[in-house]
């Protein structure tokens, strides 16, 4: 794969591409690209440093419990995907975080 204009997108562009459209969920994103949980979070970390570097930002809204509201905002910076319970209500039923690249130039070589 290749970054040059014109040429095939990588998978860490082709991500890029997503979060630029519109938000995802994690496993959407995990689904739509056929990545491991491992994998895509390393994507996003790198995709973050590439954000940052062009004056954008990957915006996530973080998992809430969908029985009590309660949302997961100090997880760790590395964990992007859905926790498994609530430690408010032990409760397994959570939203997944949203994703999204907000400002920055838009990408090139499209």
């Amino acid at each position: 794969m290749s970054g040059v204009p014109g040429g095939p997108r990588t998978r860490r562009q082709q991500l890029a591409d997503l979060l630029r459209e519109r938000d995802w969920g994690f496993e959407e994103l995990r689904h739509e690209l056929q990545l491991t949980v491992r994998l895509l979070e390393d994507d996003l970390h790198h995709v973050e440093r590439s954000a940052r570097g062009a004056g954008a930002r990957l915006a996530v809204e973080p998992a809430r419990c969908a029985a009590c509201g309660f949302q997961f905002r100090n997880r760790a910076p590395r964990h992007f995907h859905v926790p498994g319970r609530c430690p408010r209500c032990r409760s397994e039923r959570i939203d997944e975080p949203r994703l999204r690249i907000e400002g920055g130039a838009p990408a090139s070589g499209r």
